[in-house]
């Protein structure tokens, strides 16, 4: 055999933290090199005599420590050992490229080769697809070559790489889909019945055509070579950048069967790269994808997991993928520090790692490791305490995690456990703390609350034990969305509320006062002795905002509660009392309604229009009199009224008396002057076609 020239070896990995190594790397380069000879040169060309045998002779070690040598086949990478190249090596991209043009989804080598199989090989790759239009992948079985120690699977899928109808037009193109298409391939090859093109795969299907293939290690290897590079991918990849993928690799798993995924976690490396595989699967699949290969990878790295903590991560699994909006992304970040921690101890002489221990044995323990407000023990609160709950364990810790959940409002989720017939000792004492009223006073501290966490929590404190420390978070809570959700809390609870606002009303601060009054409309009775008549002149328009609607439906308050409000400097305030005159316009108040349209000149002309169409209610002649000063300017010629020019108060107090009075002989020779107004606005007003 010629002697090998200088050592070409270079790096190809492309998994983090992974390489290969330089017997494999060598390998692949001098194959590389040898197929690129081949297609330079014609058959007879000297520069061919060494190519094969240095391929062989780089070979023949590998194929001592092993039966087989298996290489996989993506677009632009090779994989082998669970290991792929990177796409950024232009020899071992070309080699890649090569093969895949071929259709080719693996190759298998072993002991048998000989030096004319190689040639046999290399003599067949070289051949240009793009020319002869005859990929070997795609031909007959009858004629795809095979030599000696050698066999070449053809790809299952012939088209997949151009299409991406599911996706968006970056993932399908990109680094996930591309490995996705390659394990389809690789997993249909020498499938018996035709495969359809145009069409990603999903994972069902893949899983399916895995679990049909028994004992075939060099299909094995290229399989778990392609999940391990998804995994990795997918747990680099942005959220949504691989969402597809990420569906139809979670998929893949879930219908794997037992033997089939056992098979390939054993083909998966060593235990740290097992252990990197599970890390992947955490942070890439979706969570139940990922417990299923967490409880498989431990078994065979000889590291059972207990039911109790199956159960648990299988929980925590379940709310990270069907749980509330705000319970979700907490669930799915307690599920990957659980798996990180029990990760972090995996050792092949412990089957019961130091992590693991301390997950369950913390529960019961005595000196109390959360504490308050820590970000990093406030996502771990939820698991904690569902852990306990599921072992049947309580200590101070417990009680922490408690005060944490309480300290954000998700301890909603925990409810359900602790109710019923059948609840464990934890349980009970969960739900005793839980239902001390002072809990409820936390919860001013949340600059958010949910109101299924109150709706909980008042159902275990019980409403009439809850309705003053409900008061006191209304009137201490600092969020605007915690005072909002804790007022409608308390404008559900209904009549009983009423019975212990008195002492409020006599606070100073302006905003309890107007949450109180806020809170007297919303309930169906009013406390014993109120009135609001003490806030209808209250020195801050928020509190004689809410006041004045009350005191408008108290009797014998209402003309005086319209005398203070429509004088009211604050523009709301006056708009809620001209809204109440539809309901009748008293004749003590018609007077300052004539003062306000005549000689204030403060009001906006959308109001001045309201306080327009109230007069036509007002007794006597006062409103009529008002009126006809608004649309005229005093008298013209011959004695006839001379009008205003046509703004909107003028326009709308002629509509109102062409609507009311237009009989009266004044507002006759008004309407007569109006109908020959230059003016078409007012023409119209006084047709009665309006403005």
């Amino acid at each position: 055999m010629t002697t090998h020239t200088a050592s070409r070896s270079t790096p190809g990995a492309n998994v983090r933290g992974t390489t290969l190594g330089k017997e494999i790397s060598d390998f692949l380069i001098e194959f590389s090199i040898g197929v690129h000879r081949y297609s330079m040169y014609p058959l007879d060309h000297p520069s061919l005599v060494p190519a094969a045998g240095n391929v062989l002779e780089r070979l023949r070690p590998m194929l001592d420590q092993r039966a087989q040598v298996s290489l996989g086949v993506a677009k632009r990478q090779l994989i082998i050992d669970g290991v792929a190249t990177t796409d950024r090596n232009p020899v071992l991209t070309d080699l890649a490229r090569r093969l895949h043009s071929h259709q080719i989804g693996a190759i298998t080598f072993d002991s048998d080769l000989t030096l004319a199989g190689m040639e046999g090989l290399l003599r067949a790759l070289a051949l240009d697809t793009d020319q002869d239009g005859d990929p070997i992948g795609l031909r007959p079985k009858s004629r795809i070559p095979s030599w000696p120690g050698v066999k070449l699977i053809p790809v299952g899928y012939e088209d997949l790489e151009l299409v991406g109808s599911e996706e968006g037009p970056q993932e399908s193109r990109g680094e996930a889909m591309r490995l996705w298409l390659g394990l389809a391939q690789a997993a249909a090859a020498n499938a018996d019945e035709p495969q359809d093109s145009g069409t990603p795969p999903g994972g069902d299907e893949v899983a399916e055509r895995i679990n049909r293939r028994k004992q075939e290690k060099a299909y094995d290897q290229v399989i778990v070579g392609y999940l391990l590079q998804l995994s990795d991918q997918l747990a680099r990849a942005e959220l949504d950048a691989a969402a597809s993928v990420r569906g139809r690799v979670s998929k893949l798993i879930a219908a794997l069967d037992d033997e089939a995924l056992e098979r390939i976690l054993e083909m998966g490396g060593d235990l740290a790269q097992r252990r990197r595989f599970v890390e992947n699967a955490t942070k890439g699949l979706d969570t139940a994808a990922a417990l299923r290969i967490l409880t498989s990878a431990s078994e065979a790295a000889g590291q059972g997991i207990s039911g109790q903590m199956v159960r648990l991560l299988s929980k925590l699994a379940r709310q990270a993928r069907e749980g509330t909006p705000p319970v979700r992304p907490v669930a799915s970040r307690d599920f990957d520090q659980k798996v990180g921690e029990l990760l972090s101890d995996w050792s092949l002489d412990s089957p019961n790692p130091d992590a693991y221990v301390r997950i369950l044995d913390d529960l019961s323990g005595e000196s109390p490791l959360l504490e308050p407000r820590d970000e990093h023990t406030r996502r771990s609160a939820l698991s904690l305490v569902e852990m306990a709950l599921e072992v049947d364990a309580y200590g101070p810790m417990i009680e922490s995690a408690l005060d944490e959940l309480l300290a954000d409002g998700s301890f909603v989720q925990i409810v359900p456990r602790i109710e019923g017939a059948h609840v464990t000792r934890t349980g009970r004492k969960i739900k005793e703390r839980l239902s001390d009223p002072d809990q409820v006073e936390r919860l001013a501290e949340l600059t958010e609350l949910h109101p299924t966490s109150l709706e909980a929590l008042i159902g275990l404190v019980g409403a009439e034990r809850a309705i003053e420390p409900l008061l006191i978070v209304l009137a201490e809570a600092e969020s605007r969305g915690t005072r909002r959700t804790v007022f409608d809390g308390l404008a559900g609870l209904g009549e009983p509320v009423a019975r212990h606002l008195q002492p409020l009303l006599q606070d100073e601060r302006w905003y309890v006062l107007r949450n109180v009054l806020a809170l007297v409309a919303a309930l169906p009775t009013r406390p014993a002795g109120f009135t609001a008549e003490p806030f209808i002149s209250h020195e801050d328009a928020r509190v004689r905002r809410e006041a004045i609607p009350l005191a408008l439906t108290e009797p014998g308050l209402r003309e005086k509660t319209l005398s203070h409000a429509l004088r009211d400097p604050d523009e709301r305030t006056v708009r809620i009392a001209l809204g109440d005159l539809v309901a009748g316009l008293p004749e003590a108040v018609v007077p300052i309604v004539r003062s306000q349209l005549l000689h204030g000149g403060r009001w906006p002309a959308e109001l001045e229009v309201v306080a327009i169409r109230a007069l036509a209610g007002a007794p006597g002649r006062q409103g009529l009199t008002t009126l006809i000063e608004l649309a005229t300017s005093g008298r013209g010629l011959f004695g006839r009224p001379k009008l205003r020019s046509a703004s909107k108060p003028v326009v709308t107090a002629l509509e109102v008396m062409a609507g009311t009075w237009p009989d009266d002989p004044e507002v006759a020779r008004l309407l007569k002057a109006a109908r020959k107004s230059r003016s078409a606005v007012i023409r119209r007003a006084v047709s009665g076609e309006g403005a």
